[in-house]
């Protein structure tokens, strides 16, 4: 007998894992190891299969019940990620200006960050349409979202004489962008 799965919580991000990860752990020692190391195949994969678990009423659920005499209704609900905070994002190194023709620095500071951020929400809800991993109604509703959880840092600053910050960042940046905490 097949396992039925019922869950509410299904996300873009299960619906790649589920298609894609036993691709990705299987060709990872070809295809990956040379430009990106082994990084803890291992611990990836056990993180990814708890990930997997997430929302699946066959891994428990809570009763959810109203106490307002009037209504009286109750519901389950299954247990979320609590071990688990995903955190996907990229990392960058963004120049504040740039040189004139007369090889001068000119110092140009980044801001709004809110129309920076939209337009990147933007191009990676279209980039999963693209590549139909979400269809058009579910960008739609994306796009409706008042909280939608991308944000820009910009916090850190980089000054061309400190060698020892700037070695650090580098070292950072080239972690993979997905990381389980």
């Amino acid at each position: 007998m097949a396992h039925f799965r019922w869950n509410i919580r299904r996300t873009v991000l299960h619906t790649i894992l589920e298609k894609h990860f036993k691709d990705f752990v299987e060709n990872y020692e070809s295809k990956y190891t040379e430009e990106c190391g082994r990084y803890g195949l291992e611990r990836i994969t056990a993180v990814v299969e708890e990930y997997l678990k997430c929302g699946d009423y066959h891994e428990g659920v809570a009763r959810v019940k109203c106490t307002n005499p009037e209504c009286n209704h109750d519901f389950f609900v299954p247990f979320s990620c609590k071990q688990l905070q995903f955190n996907s994002h990229w990392h960058g190194i963004i120049i504040e200006g740039g040189f004139d023709s007369r090889g001068n620095f000119i110092f140009i500071p980044i801001y709004a960050l809110d129309k920076m951020t939209e337009y990147f929400r933007r191009r990676v809800i279209r980039f999963f349409l693209d590549k139909e991993l979400i269809t058009k109604a579910f960008a739609s509703n994306l796009l409706s979202w008042k909280n939608y959880g991308f944000s820009i840092d910009a916090s850190l600053r980089l000054y061309g004489s400190d060698d020892k910050t700037r070695e650090s960042i580098a070292q950072y940046l080239v972690r993979p962008p997905l990381t389980f905490k």
